[in-house]
């Protein structure tokens, strides 16, 4: 959304995209592609959470997922926005500015809501989520 709305206030759209990718119907076919790739990415998590006795979406922490995509990244969703739905946005409109403050938002996630996130889970399962923090890294690596 700030992508957007910067787009919009300096008039400036900093189209990137070669001309034969800036098609429209190029662009919406490599944001579908993007967007269930995210969403298959998110399902996956949620059942995982599910699994484990847990939720998305400020639900109760019942249990600790490991599992899945789990075991690659602690925080799958948040790999899927940072690297799935902010770049297709940014390809569908065929501007930069969202790829531009895409750091921002890790930056939120990161310091922020992981932060927060992992001090609840470190309190409600000091051991095992100690175990689990030293075989799957917070992002990719």
């Amino acid at each position: 959304m700030t992508g957007l709305l910067l787009a919009k206030l300096t008039g400036k759209r900093l189209a990137f995209l070669p001309a034969p990718l800036s098609k429209l119907p190029v662009r919406i076919a490599f944001m579908a592609c993007a967007l269930a790739f995210a969403k298959m990415e998110f399902d996956e998590a949620s059942g995982a959470l599910e699994t484990a006795g847990s939720g998305t979406f400020f639900t109760p922490v019942n249990g600790l997922a490991t599992t899945g995509l789990y075991k690659f990244t602690r925080n799958p969703m948040y790999v899927a926005v940072i690297f799935f739905a902010i770049p297709s946005v940014s390809c569908l409109i065929n501007s930069a500015w969202p790829l531009l403050v895409s750091p921002l938002t890790w930056c939120y996630l990161n310091f922020i809501v992981i932060a927060a996130e992992e001090k609840l889970l470190s309190q409600t399962f000091p051991k095992q989520y100690e175990k689990y923090c030293e075989s799957a890294p917070r992002w990719l690596i």
